[in-house]
């Protein structure tokens, strides 16, 4: 039973891994849906690997012993820039990134040499890995054993990064679940445990192996695999998961603040209300635009994160809908492009006259400002400007990313 099942099970995990990865890959699709789609393929095809380990196959094709040991450092910046691009759709990979791929380019060309072996030698040190001690496995410069431990230490160490990319999110939980962020965040949030425990567990394996059998990794080492087929599967029962943070304006993270103040941006009027009321030639009407700019130049309320469109309509003595019906017709923004803009030409201005804005960071002066996150200023900012904050504020190189 054990004997035909296993190969079943295997063929569907693998199957759920490629087949959504390839999607995804050939797709025309966000950053993060492309690096999901990567990572689904890497697991997958390690999960083929394993399959030929644990069932012996790997003496029939021996070609394929430790073909997929590099990938292993592909892990963490994988999850890494997925979380990354998921939550800040603007961010660019820069030509520093690309270090982060440095372990995998070393360990590929650390083990050509093993990999040119014949059939018959890989046959050899693949009996070798079974029964002998894994010290004495080599695996390039380090052996066996070391290769693991590091590769342990790597994803760990991403997992960590990984962490304070969340910090700020996890902050503001409630709010993301009471907007429809739920699927989002049980995802995320179940995905970074699952990894954290597997390859902790790996860690200390590996660290007291004379403890513990030597395949007893392989079990570990599966419940990764599983934590990516359930993440598979969880994207096929929810195809709009990886959507949730994302508006339908142009792919960019659409912050909780903008998603309440949408939310208190009503559609429709009281039955007193006429036609007339939201005239801009209306007199009513003008004197609650005069009012509204007074206030904005004078008080500047946009420089405070908690300011929303009831707060605004409080301090002018009006409803929320007449306020945000004001705006629309008379500007031609719903309230928090309205509210955005000022943020924007607040930065600008400061800019132009403040030398010491010039070396700020974008959170720095997003903050400041008056935005709830960085991914609401590149949401606001993309919605007038053209170019990156750096290039067009002038600001020293390597604050967008600070």
């Amino acid at each position: 039973m054990e004997t035909t099942l296993r190969p079943i099970l295997f063929a569907i995990g693998i199957g759920l891994l490629f087949f959504p990865g390839i999607f995804l890959l050939i797709r025309k699709t966000t950053p993060a849906n492309k690096l999901l789609g990567i990572s689904f393929v890497v697991i997958g095809f390690n999960l083929f690997i394993s399959y030929l380990n644990q069932t012996g196959l790997m003496l029939e094709y021996s070609y394929f012993f430790r073909s997929a040991s590099p990938t292993h450092y592909l892990f963490g910046p994988l999850s890494y820039f997925f979380i990354r691009y998921l939550f800040e759709p603007d961010w660019r990979l820069r030509r520093m990134d690309w270090l982060h791929f440095l372990p995998f380019v070393l360990h590929s060309f650390e083990i050509i040499p093993l990999l040119s072996l014949s059939a018959e030698e890989k046959k050899y040190w693949y009996l070798q890995y079974l029964n002998g001690p894994l010290e004495s496995n080599p695996l390039g410069v380090l052996s066996f054993r070391e290769h693991i431990i590091l590769k342990s230490l790597h994803i760990l160490t991403y997992q960590v990064l990984i962490f304070f990319l969340l910090r700020p999110y996890f902050g503001k939980w409630r709010q993301y679940l009471a907007f429809g962020h739920r699927n989002l965040f049980l995802l995320v949030s179940c995905d970074f445990v699952i990894k954290s425990f597997a390859y902790l567990a790996i860690l200390v394996l590996f660290l007291f192996n004379h403890i513990f059998s030597n395949k007893a990794h392989w079990y570990i080492d599966m419940l990764y695999s599983l934590s990516y087929i359930s993440c598979a599967l969880f994207v096929l029962a929810n195809p709009s998961v990886i959507q949730e943070a994302v508006t339908l304006e142009g792919g960019k993270v659409q912050d909780v603040e903008q998603i309440q103040q949408k939310s208190a941006e009503p559609e429709f009027f009281e039955e007193d209300d006429t036609p007339e009321d939201f005239e801009t030639g209306n007199e009513k009407f003008k004197e609650l635009i005069t009012q509204l700019e007074t206030v904005m130049e004078s008080r500047q309320l946009y420089l405070s994160e908690r300011m929303n469109l009831q707060t605004l309509a409080d301090e002018l003595g009006v409803k929320t809908y007449r306020l945000s019906k004001a705006i629309k017709e008379w500007y031609g923004l719903s309230y928090s492009d309205y509210i955005n803009r000022y943020r924007l030409q607040y930065i600008e201005e400061k800019v132009k006259t403040d030398e010491r804005w010039k070396s700020y960071s974008i959170e720095s002066m997003a903050f400041q400002a008056g935005f709830g996150s960085r991914a609401a200023f590149y949401l606001a900012f993309r919605k007038v400007y053209e170019g990156s904050p750096v290039d067009f504020f002038g600001l020293k190189q390597g604050h967008e990313s600070s």
